[in-house]
């Protein structure tokens, strides 16, 4: 008799319970996928944090182990005056030519102690091998 009465609810409501048994399934896997997203997330973020701080790790050593000596020697100030291009007495700035853009292949530039030739700036290796086979030739 119990089990009549329940085969007769279920099959009167059946639409209005499937209906509400999709939208609780529905509800569930957005749950579900929020929940495997804001994990993998966090994983991911103490992979970052990880890696941040082997990075702040490797600086810290690096300005502990060599910067500082570097800093300390007698030499720190002719080194950190060449990497802010501050020039010392006796010094110049010798400006190099591209061979290729130039009518004259020779162009040679002396200044005092220095000899300048037009090879020392080839931007692509191409170049440069085109510039090396044809002073080979020309010589």
């Amino acid at each position: 008799m119990r089990k009549d009465k329940i085969y007769k609810i279920i099959s009167e409501y059946w639409n209005k319970i499937t209906t509400v048994g999709i939208i609780v399934a529905v509800i569930v896997m957005i749950i579900a996928i929020k929940t495997y997203i804001n994990y993998n997330m966090i994983i991911e973020e103490i992979d970052k944090v990880q890696s941040d701080i082997e990075l702040t790790n490797e600086e810290i050593a690096y300005s502990n182990n060599f910067y500082k000596a570097y800093l300390d020697s007698e030499y720190a100030p002719y080194f950190l005056a060449h990497k802010n291009n501050a020039l010392f007495y006796n010094e110049m700035i010798i400006r190099f030519t591209d061979p290729y853009t130039n009518k004259q292949e020779d162009n040679i530039t002396s200044t005092s102690d220095w000899t300048v030739s037009s090879w020392a700036d080839i931007s692509t290796p191409q170049k440069a091998w085109q510039y090396f086979i044809k002073s080979k030739i020309n010589n």
